[in-house]
């Protein structure tokens, strides 16, 4: 189970990669986070992985329903509130479901000497993290008034903010554990601000996370057996069609039930 876990985990964050547009990114976040929650369950138990699918519905959908609009005035500051704490949740930061749920998690793997796990985990949301600020933060080049509609989407996205704030999960976290819980965010904005091109990144992490199979030697393998064993089956049957088919039969009939004795 944990293994299947870290791999959708894995395939989650290389979905994310894939396709940077909201409803693309929304699908690899989700299943990303929908593992997170089974390793929870396997390692930390319900109470854990309650809160990691708190924010698979909470935070996912804010970064699902956010549409990156640029408001002018006092309005500007407001329209990036919840995309931030989607994001700072995503990334384990405190107060927030993503740390009640994280902390857990990485505490149970610590305690059983799981170090591997909770490097893996923590690199791969710094991936993460990268992904949702490349995305999030593509503003469009000129803002717009706001509107009493065009607010909605960002009455929407507090409404579902109000269920991320928690304060447990604060207490009895290790020092390593600690590490791995900020290193995502830290990593990723460091991430995003020196790497250059989300399309370079992009390219260079879909090449090293997927596994080139030897498809056309393992092909040509395959074409050469089906070739030999169409050979054999010709060669058999013309042996049973002679004269002495009968005899080859009872001479093969017989090798079979010396071997098997």
């Amino acid at each position: 189970l944990t293994a299947f876990g870290m791999l959708g985990l894995l395939s989650g964050v290389r979905r994310a990669w894939a396709n940077l547009a909201p409803g693309a990114m929304a699908a690899g976040l989700a299943l990303a986070q929908a593992n997170l929650a089974a390793l929870a369950i396997v390692w930390a138990g319900a109470d854990v992985a309650v809160n990691e699918a708190r924010l698979l519905a909470l935070a996912v959908g804010i970064l699902f329903i956010h549409r990156g609009i640029r408001f002018t005035g006092w309005q500007a500051g407001l329209v990036w509130i919840g995309p931030l704490a989607a994001l700072g949740a995503l990334a384990g930061l405190p107060l927030l479901a993503g740390f009640a749920g994280r902390s857990g998690l990485y505490t149970a793997w610590l305690e059983n000497g799981r170090f591997i796990l909770l490097a893996v985990a923590a690199l791969l949301h710094v991936l993460l993290v990268t992904a949702v600020l490349w995305r999030f933060w593509e503003q469009p080049s000129e803002p717009v008034a706001a509107t009493r509609f065009s607010i909605l989407p960002m009455i929407g996205e507090w409404l579902l903010l109000a269920g991320l704030i928690t304060f447990s999960g604060l207490a009895g976290v290790p020092l390593l554990g600690w590490l791995a819980l900020l290193l995502p965010f830290a990593g990723g904005v460091a991430l995003f601000y020196f790497a250059g091109e989300a399309t370079d990144l992009r390219a260079v992490i879909r090449r090293a996370f997927t596994i080139e199979l030897p498809l056309d030697r393992l092909r040509q393998w395959l074409r050469g057996l089906v070739e030999w064993l169409e050979t054999a089956v010709q060669d058999a049957a013309a042996i049973g069609e002679g004269e002495n088919g009968l005899l080859w039969l009872l001479v093969l009939l017989i090798g079979l039930l010396a071997a098997g004795s």
